[in-house]
């Protein structure tokens, strides 16, 4: 969601709508260094790639906030967060309660959140796993960093009050040495979790990020990401693509993945090492799915996006997602319409809607039908991936 600015810096969205969804383009700042925006390789195995996830030497921090002490950023609303079930939902998956820890609002300042994410790290036993899920804020800093917000951070210096990429690898580095580390984020920007687990791979853990967006873009006004989330770590059937009884991290992915293009019009993020594609992130209740559209997305006649659980061939059980909750039913089959969007070639020149406005913009890639562009004039740090969506018109075809 993109809303005219408020604020000094982008302050973006995580799982729902922010006022201050960054600047306009006409308030955008100097030039700093763009971060990359495709996946890292495959990092070398640390030995902790197909260990057992769900264990006495798991540990976890969970940090939700939706209420900050900045009065230029939006406060929302705490009905159905989805953050605290997060929480419950590892304990119930076979992580000891007081391994868990939780931080939400007032108590996830900056000093408070570093110092907790350094005890639960050095809490974590070497071959261990340290679990970190964040929603909340996330900005690009004037000096191209990314942060996340803390309770207290202030709205025009995030790189010095908030939870910036740098300060959690100061914070990380020299505790996760052997150990695995997966972050799942519901933010803006949170792909930037993507580079910090290269990162801490390259120093002796073994890291994995899946979130709600690439690092290029803001994210979705919605939990969409965060449910899916709990529905893999519930073994949700419509998750287990390949129909082997658990719902591995690379499947969770491609959920993700799916439920934020179809659901959010948005590319998700996500970095998954060296890790085994198959780990299980939940073991699937109740029989498979079944049906040659299971786990696609449709639009139905009214216009509403939902995803196939499962169809016979004539009808469909189909879910769709709300705010911070879903609506499950059963239709006819013939009712859904395939989800269209428009590709464009390298080159093509747009008009763009961003901020309420529109901007001419270039494709310098594409992925699927994902297009990367980049807006002449304004430097590389507002490029981003966009679908068809937001594109107002086509002034030069390529």
């Amino acid at each position: 969601m993109r809303i005219p600015p408020r604020v000094s810096i982008s302050l973006v969205a995580t799982s729902l709508t922010l006022a201050a969804c960054g600047d306009a383009i006409a308030d955008r700042h100097a030039t700093p260094p763009s971060v990359a925006t495709t996946m890292p390789a495959r990092a070398p195995s640390h030995g902790l790639d197909a260990a057992p996830l769900f264990t006495n030497a798991t540990h976890a921090l969970v940090v939700g906030l939706l209420h900050f002490a900045d009065p230029a950023l939006t406060d929302f609303s705490a009905t159905d967060r989805r953050d605290i079930v997060v929480a419950q939902t590892l304990v119930d998956r076979g992580v000891p309660a007081s391994n868990v820890v939780t931080m939400l609002d007032a108590q996830a300042t900056r000093t408070a959140v570093l110092a907790s994410l350094a005890a639960v790290a050095d809490a974590t036993p070497p071959g261990g796993t340290l679990i970190v899920y964040y929603a909340g804020h996330g900005t690009r800093t004037n000096d191209g960093d990314v942060a996340y917000i803390a309770h207290d951070t202030a709205s025009g210096s995030a790189s010095t009050t908030g939870l910036t990429v740098a300060a959690l690898f100061e914070t990380l580095a020299p505790r996760v040495v052997g150990k695995r580390v997966l972050f799942f984020a519901d933010c803006c920007h949170s792909g930037a979790l993507g580079g910090l687990a290269t990162s801490l791979t390259a120093v002796g853990a073994s890291a994995a990020s899946v979130t709600s967006a690439d690092a290029s873009n803001t994210s979705t006004g919605n939990w969409t990401y965060s449910q899916v989330l709990l529905e893999a770590l519930r073994g949700e059937p419509c998750l287990d693509a390949d129909g082997d009884g658990s719902i591995g991290i690379a499947e969770l992915d491609g959920a993700v993945r799916d439920a934020m293009r179809y659901r959010e019009a948005q590319r998700s993020g996500a970095s998954l090492g060296a890790l085994d594609p198959r780990l299980a992130i939940g073991v699937r209740v109740g029989p498979p799915r079944s049906g040659t559209r299971a786990g696609t997305f449709a639009r139905t006649t009214s216009g509403e996006v939902v995803r196939i659980a499962r169809d016979d061939g004539t009808t469909a059980d189909v879910r769709a997602y709300d705010y911070a909750g879903f609506r499950d039913s059963r239709i006819p089959l013939a009712s859904l319409r395939p989800i269209t969007t428009t590709r464009y070639a390298v080159g093509t020149e747009l008009m763009v809607e961003w901020g309420g406005r529109t901007w001419p913009a270039i494709v310098t890639a594409t992925d699927e039908d994902f297009a990367f562009i980049t807006y002449p004039g304004w430097p590389s740090y507002w490029d981003e991936w966009i679908l068809s969506d937001r594109v107002r018109s086509v002034t030069r075809a390529r």
